[in-house]
């Protein structure tokens, strides 16, 4: 059997080497990203429990979020007391550009409070500026150019 320089058999162990070689090069990175992620959310959970400054707190967490997830950006909305409408007290986006949206009020009476008040559990919206669970707050989807969200709640003392 003539062999070209250019190729050559690949003796069955050295292949399955080759191949355990490539499952653990991909298992490590993997982990490596499951830590990094893992790490995100410890900064996150430790900036809300040793809370001093509230709104800084939320404000860094925001950030950790949007790089968490890979977001163009990230927004927190606290409900009042009422629970009548939610303020945004936190941001970060990616795009600095964008006008800050600090201290808007948005509706609670939308389907999408309703859900994450009965589900308690997060809510991803593929297409955020037609979806009717966004409500009102679609025209400000259109006006960011947001396409999709992903809306969860922080939920403290049972509360949302």
């Amino acid at each position: 059997m003539d062999e070209s320089a250019s190729t050559r058999a690949v003796p069955p162990a050295e292949s399955k080497r080759g191949s355990t070689e490539d499952s653990l090069k991909r298992a490590h990175e993997q982990a490596e990203q499951r830590a990094s992620e893992l790490a995100a959310l410890y900064r996150v959970a430790s900036a809300l429990t040793n809370v001093t400054d509230l709104r800084a707190s939320l404000q860094m967490a925001a950030r950790e979020l949007t790089d968490l997830f890979h977001a163009r950006g990230t927004t927190i909305v606290l409900i009042n007391e009422a629970r009548t409408r939610g303020e945004l007290v936190a941001e970060y986006f990616n795009d600095t550009s964008l006008p800050s949206l600090l201290g808007m009020t948005l509706p609670l009476d939308i389907p999408i409070w309703d859900r994450l008040e009965e589900d308690r559990t997060a809510i991803v919206v593929e297409d955020a500026q037609s979806d009717p669970i966004l409500g009102a707050v679609r025209e400000l989807m259109k006006n960011r150019g947001v396409r999709r969200v992903l809306v969860f709640p922080l939920i403290s003392r049972a509360e949302i």
